[in-house]
């Protein structure tokens, strides 16, 4: 009976079906929308601000080569041949029973090429100098960097450098009777030199040792300048005479140089110097060891010497490191303690321990670093590398290699060419 009975299911009214309402915008005043558009326009500038600061500020790659700032004048610009290079040849010779590093970098082609024997400054590897090397040899010359053991970067692990003492280990260094020990250094690689022609050394074989230059920095202009003549002092130890292939060296460069004004007069020191000299210095030139404080006495031995081809490069900004042919500004000073991963290549002579000589002496790696400089001491370094490099090439090539043109630019259209930004003194 139940199952006859079928319950009909609750109908319940159905309400009216309401149309979608569709949001309309809001009406907002004008000045509501132009507050609302300068806020945009603020996130905007503030984004745009952060990146272009980012990109000023950050670290620029460290294998792209730096470059100087064209300048008007660069139509009498020198220019010399850019030959490509060849394999450079790191090797380590033993000179009166002592070894000695060398490096050597020549252009590719046969040869044979003018010598110029680079003298690294006190604590560096006979890698450094790279800045100058390159372009020596890209000009036509086979660079010969030597350093002894005991002036390269063993310095800085001796027990005074390991206790900051900088000042005393320059000292010892820059004595009358260190620089008068280190004098038949140049004779010595010369002598050898041309034992290893005899033997047939494929590797000396491009060199022309009847033209040569001596180049060096810091301790190594120092070397450089006994060598044009420059007396030691009374008390001094006199350096052996010249040998016959010591008399072929045709001109000195002096990257940095030293003045000693102890002992005997300054004119004194400098009276007997004959050959031609460039000597390279700057404002900012004081080194790290607390030795030159004030770089204007790095001018006496262009002011003292005695004329005839006698110049000063004097550069309107650079410190000492740029001197010794640093390729990059060093890290900030912030910076220099944080150590760093060291570059294997033959060409990475920056030796930036050399001019850091507490970071050396507590251990650290002192290599290729991040550059932490700002653009606009990026400019600086390199456009004064691009002064000195084209000078010191016209100098080479005027005195070594007696070209009439290379003098002649160095005589008129050096000044005109610097742009102010280094003056260069001839008598």
């Amino acid at each position: 009976m139940l199952d006859n009975c079928r319950m009909n299911p609750i109908k319940r009214p159905q309400r009216p079906h309401r149309a979608e309402r569709v949001p309309q915008p809001r009406r907002t005043h004008p000045a509501q929308r132009r507050r609302r558009a300068g806020s945009v326009l603020r996130r905007f500038l503030v984004v745009t601000a952060s990146a272009l600061l980012a990109a000023c500020t950050s670290a620029p790659r460290l294998d792209v080569p730096l470059a100087p700032l064209p300048r008007i004048t660069d139509s009498v610009a020198y220019v010399s041949p850019k030959l490509a290079l060849g394999e450079p040849v790191r090797a380590t010779w033993t000179l009166r029973g002592e070894e000695v590093d060398v490096t050597l970098v020549a252009p590719a082609e046969r040869g044979p090429f003018p010598l110029v024997l680079y003298l690294p400054g006190l604590g560096e590897s006979a890698a450094a100098g790279t800045a100058w090397r390159k372009a020596w040899a890209e000009a036509g010359y086979a660079v010969l960097a030597v350093q002894t053991r005991a002036a390269g970067t063993q310095v800085w692990a001796a027990e005074r450098a390991r206790s900051f003492d900088f000042r005393a280990v320059a000292l010892e260094h820059f004595s009358a009777r260190a620089v008068a020990a280190r004098a038949p250094l140049v004779d010595d690689v010369l002598a050898e030199l041309a034992r290893r022609q005899q033997a047939g050394d494929a590797s000396v074989a491009r060199i022309d040792a009847s033209r040569i230059a001596v180049a060096g920095f810091d301790v190594g202009a120092l070397s450089a300048m006994v060598v044009a003549g420059q007396s030691l002092g009374e008390r001094a130890p006199a350096p052996p005479p010249a040998t016959a292939t010591a008399a072929a060296v045709r001109a000195v460069i002096a990257l940095s140089p030293y003045a000693d004004f102890a002992g005997m007069g300054t004119e004194t020191r400098f009276r007997d110097i004959r050959l031609p000299v460039l000597s390279v210095t700057s404002p900012e030139d004081t080194d790290a060891y607390g030795l030159v404080t004030t770089a204007a006495v790095r001018r006496a031995p262009f002011q003292y010497m005695p004329p005839g081809r006698k110049y000063l490069l004097l550069l309107a900004a650079g410190p000492h490191a740029l001197l010794g042919g640093q390729e990059r500004p060093g890290v900030d000073r912030s910076e220099t303690a944080r150590p760093a991963r060291r570059s294997e290549s033959l060409f990475d002579g920056n030796d930036r321990g050399a001019r850091n000589p507490a970071a050396r002496a507590r251990g650290e790696t002192t290599g290729e670093q991040p550059v932490t400089t700002r653009p606009d001491s990026m400019a600086m370094w390199a456009t004064q590398l691009r002064n000195v490099q084209m000078v010191t090439t016209a100098f080479l090539d005027a005195t070594v290699k007696d070209a009439p043109r290379a003098a002649d630019w160095l005589a008129r259209d050096a000044e005109r060419w610097f742009s102010g930004s280094a003056n260069l003194l001839a008598k």
